[in-house]
């Protein structure tokens, strides 16, 4: 009997194109799970059935950018129903130039304008019939505009007609969409905003949502009773869509009093610059999405009830509060609450991402956390695999001398304490806003073998002061060989704001390199290749951080 090697390769041409055409779903799925386009146009050109699809509009259609009053562009979608049914991103900009983050062009030919024959064809029912031809549809994006921009030619409807029709329809026609993200730039506070306006009245239609953004999503009103109705009931009407929410962003927006529902679905919560018309908003929040794994509160955002005296009746110590939280960024206060304080049952959460956002000086914080993680129960730290701390340096004048700065941070002092409170760390992260010299600052040297008993990071930044100092005078690689030889699995170093040494194990390694940065340095040592990038991008680092530390 042949082996299977061999039963392959009896196996014709013929044979293995009629194996490879897929159905069009199965193609479109398998798509899907291909972000680059580059990649994406390798799989298109693989076989013809691949290529009918991907080529002429998969590539070009599964993200749409465009005006919600272009015209021309919702009758150029609606002339080919392929294209319809290959959209699963809309994104409404008000402007082709200003779109946030980059991305595809509308992918509107100029020679479809220019043979593109005029209609008697409402725009208002185009637009509706394309939404409706959306099947695949599965995110809407809306940034708004700080002002509503005339017609596009005369009698044609104004911008706040296409807004109206389209928050009208896609709820009831786009049942598949699963995210939606509201951007909203009002020119006052006392401005049009998303809860006292008609727009999200039939949001509720949307039962198939999962992820929701919005920014400025409501307004102050300035206590106007009528606003402020209105706006409580459309909230209620949309949070009872959101029971089957898994993640929830809100920025810049002042909620009303939350009706009694329960979010048990959702896991990830990022609040910021967040007003509760209630004083328990929060707390009522929290307390209704018991699922929650990720937790971001914005220094604005911080929960108050954490402030009371621990042995008060109802006290936050008493409260079941995100127990199966993994991730938290916020303030100190709350990060030191919800890490270092057990459970009413004891049990204490298993944290494994801890982010600090200011709240103190380097000299408070720093001191503050190892003094906690001293009081706490043995091995509180041992599931962590991020810390990040974002936090300022205060320079203390000397008394004596003028001239003089004394900072009380005893460096590798404290490095020492954090291998030694959470040795699993894959990820360290301390940003300091401070100047580019250490001012006097104690224990500089020696951070490296300091370090070192954490074998398994991946990812560094430290203050850019510890890397200037080593490479003053132009000694980077041997700098560099030393952090190899210290930290044999570390992948990223974050030198300063503009350096990133970036290492590569093996030959066969993938190389991670930044899509924008130029390549000032390169080398091999101790077995593994390193490059040093200029002037990068922080976000082109993000996926793999998180593929380094997960």
């Amino acid at each position: 009997m042949d082996s299977p090697r061999q039963q392959l390769s009896n196996i014709d041409d013929k044979q293995i194109s009629k194996a490879l055409l897929l159905p069009t779903e199965l193609i479109y799925i398998v798509a899907r799970q291909i972000p680059r386009n580059k990649d994406l146009l390798s799989f298109g050109l693989a076989h013809s059935s691949f290529h009918r699809v991907v080529v002429p509009y998969y590539l070009r259609f599964r993200e749409v950018i465009m005006r919600v009053d272009d015209f021309n562009m919702w009758n150029y979608l609606a002339g080919d129903c392929q294209r319809l049914t290959t959209v699963e991103v809309l994104r409404i900009v008000w402007e082709y130039e200003s779109q946030r983050g980059g991305g595809p062009q509308p992918p509107l030919p100029k020679s479809a304008v220019q043979t593109m024959v005029q209609t008697e064809v409402d725009p208002l029912d185009q637009m509706q019939r394309s939404l409706e031809g959306m099947k695949r549809l599965r995110e809407v994006s809306w940034d708004d505009s700080y002002w509503v921009p005339k017609p596009l030619k005369e009698g044609a409807p104004d911008t706040n007609q296409y807004r109206q029709r389209f928050w009208s329809v896609v709820p009831r026609l786009c049942k598949g969409v699963q995210t939606i993200n509201l951007l909203l730039h009002p020119k006052k506070q006392n401005d049009y905003c998303w809860l006292c306006g008609p727009l999200l009245r039939e949001l509720h239609h949307a039962r198939n949502l999962r992820a929701f953004t919005g920014e400025f999503f409501s307004c102050n009103h300035d206590g106007s009773d009528v606003l402020t109705a209105q706006a409580q009931t459309t909230q209620n009407n949309i949070f009872s869509t959101f029971t089957g929410l898994r993640e929830l962003s809100l920025s810049d927006t002042k909620l009303q009093v939350f009706p009694d529902l329960q979010f048990p679905a959702l896991i990830t919560l990022s609040l910021t610059n967040i007003e509760f018309e209630a004083s328990n908003g929060l707390q009522r929040l929290l307390e209704s999405s018991p699922g929650i794994i990720s937790l971001h509160l914005d220094p604005e955002s911080y929960l108050p009830m954490l402030r009371q005296d621990q042995n008060h009746e109802n006290s936050a110590s008493s409260l079941p509060i995100a127990p199966l939280l993994k991730s938290f960024s916020g303030r100190y206060e709350d990060a030191e609450f919800l890490f270092f304080n057990p459970l009413p049952d004891g049990r204490l959460r298993t944290i494994s991402n801890l982010r600090i956002i200011e709240g103190y000086s380097a000299q408070e914080l720093l001191p503050s956390l190892i003094s906690a993680f001293g009081r706490a129960e043995i091995g509180v730290g041992d599931k962590l695999l991020e810390l990040r701390i974002h936090t300022s340096f205060d320079r203390v004048e000397d008394d004596t001398d003028p001239d003089v700065y004394e900072s009380g941070l005893l460096w590798v002092s404290w490095l020492r304490s954090i291998v030694t409170y959470c040795p699993k760390l894959r990820g360290l992260f301390i940003e300091i806003d401070e100047p580019t010299e250490p001012w006097g600052i104690d224990e500089t040297v020696g951070w490296k073998p300091t370090l070192a008993p954490l074998k398994d990071l991946a990812v560094l930044k430290l203050p850019a002061w510890l890397w200037l100092a080593e490479t003053y005078s132009g000694t980077e690689p041997h700098a560099i060989e030393q952090c190899l030889e210290w930290f044999p699995r570390l992948r990223l170093h974050f030198l300063t704001e503009r350096l990133v040494l970036v290492i590569n194990s093996e030959e066969s390694e993938p190389e991670t390199s930044p899509r924008d940065g130029w390549l000032i340095h390169g080398g091999q040592a101790m077995g593994r290749r390193w490059n040093l990038y200029e002037h990068f991008l922080h976000t082109d680092f993000e996926e793999r951080i998180e593929e380094l530390i997960a």
